[in-house]
């Protein structure tokens, strides 16, 4: 249970940051600081940090459900890696269109792990309750 939620809150903490640095050009947030360089060395190290870390715990949690679910939770710490530091290797320039694509996918993923996080507790609360 406490791996689960470590690797869940490993996820959220890694896409989060995706969000604040994809966030970072749009003048209505209050941290919008548009710092190019800083940006890029956030998405090529600081991120894949946590990424790797829920990849590594993800390996010591056994998991049972439908085939769907069971995809998604064992490699989606492959897909946040591919999808929020794999993009910024693909792209050359920081420009309006990709950062408006990155942070379309990093809500998406942020959405995803969420309702991930929820089932995932959802079925080991459930387990619990039927074996007490």
């Amino acid at each position: 249970m406490i791996t689960k939620i470590l690797y869940h809150l490993l996820l959220l903490s890694s896409i989060g940051f995706a969000f604040f640095l994809y966030s970072d050009d749009y003048t209505i947030f209050p941290w919008a600081k548009q710092d190019e360089a800083l940006k890029f060395l956030h998405l090529i190290i600081t991120i894949p940090i946590p990424l790797i870390s829920a990849l590594i715990i993800n390996n010591f949690i056994n998991r049972n459900g439908s085939l769907l679910h069971t995809f998604l939770l064992k490699y989606y710490p492959i897909i946040c890696l591919i999808l929020i530091s794999g993009y910024c290797f693909i792209i050359n320039s920081l420009n309006s269109l990709l950062l408006k694509i990155g942070f379309g996918i990093t809500i998406f993923l942020l959405f995803l792990e969420i309702y991930l996080f929820y089932y995932d507790i959802k079925k080991e609360f459930k387990k619990k309750l039927i074996f007490n």
